[in-house]
Order: structure tokens, then sequence, then C-alpha cells
């Protein structure tokens, strides 16, 4: 995915393994990008799971934090599970 979408990562999407996220700031831009990454995928023999693909959501859930149009942010569950830790009573 890196080789593929190398000139677009970290401008129109971010990727991770088999992930990828493609963002915007209005919907008619993110149709923009979305057929921009969709035919690199298609250039290369890739396709995409419909199953799979979710559209136009915020925020979304990636890699342990909320990504949004407000930024992004750790998981609050993930936040609580640091929290609530045990304290260590022994050695």
């Amino acid at each position: 995915m890196h080789i593929i979408l190398k000139d677009l990562l970290y401008v129109q999407c971010l990727c991770y393994l088999d992930d990828i996220v493609v963002f915007a700031d209005s919907p008619e831009h993110l149709l923009e990008q979305l057929d921009t990454v969709f035919s690199r995928l298609r250039q290369f023999g890739f396709k995409a799971k419909p199953s799979k693909c979710i559209f136009f959501k915020s925020p979304i859930e990636f890699l342990g934090h909320l990504v949004s149009a407000d930024g992004i942010e750790p998981q609050p569950a993930k936040l609580d599970a640091i929290r609530d830790w045990p304290t260590p009573h022994c050695l």
C-alpha cells in the first residue's frame, strides 16, 4: 500500500497494512480523493471489498485513536484501561 499510494500518503490518505483512510475537508473533495485512491488501486490490480468499506463516517477509530475533523485523540476506552490499571502490590 505504501508503494502504491506513496504520493498520496498524509496528503489524501493514511494507510496501515491493508487499511486505507481517505480524508478531505468537504464531501465533494472526499469524492475526488476516493476516486483518486480507487483509480490507483484499480491500476495496480487491487480491489476493495464493499462489505469492509465505510464512507463519510466521523469520527473513526484507527490504530487506537479517534480521528475526526477536530483532530486525533486517544480512544476513551484505552484511557480508561490505563487509568484503572491496578496498583502493583509486590515486586
